[in-house]
């Protein structure tokens, strides 16, 4: 039973600092399994628009401008809080197709590139 806990919730973060302000981060997870990590922001950045979106154009995604509340779109979800000035991506059933690059950020000035690299999970070996 242990074993699948860990197979379908896989949480491993590497942190990179890149040029300027940026910051860009790995996270690894199991297809069938869920994810979940944060992006951090700033104190002046609280009352504004988040953010989580698939590629550089934001074609698949979910943005928040409530706070202390769960935003879900299909498969996302997302929690900002802005006491703690971070907002948590939450991505369950994942496929190979959620592979990819994603970028975590507002609408005015910041943003952080995501990784989202997915092993084979239990579900590929049924």
């Amino acid at each position: 039973m242990r074993a699948i806990i860990i197979n379908n919730i896989t949480i491993f973060i590497t942190l990179c600092l890149i040029s300027g302000q940026g910051l860009c981060f790995s996270v690894i997870g199991c297809t069938g399994g869920s994810l979940m990590f944060k992006c951090t922001y700033k104190s002046n950045d609280q009352h504004k628009v988040k953010y989580f979106c698939r590629n550089r154009d934001c074609t698949t995604g979910i943005s928040t401008e409530t706070w202390r509340r769960w935003v879900n779109n299909g498969r996302f979800a997302l929690y900002d809080d802005e006491n703690s000035r971070f907002f948590t991506v939450f991505i369950r059933n994942l496929s190979r197709d959620d592979d990819g690059e994603y970028t975590c950020g507002n609408n005015q000035k910041w943003k952080h590139d995501v990784v989202v690299q997915l092993n084979s999970g239990m579900y590929d070996t049924l």
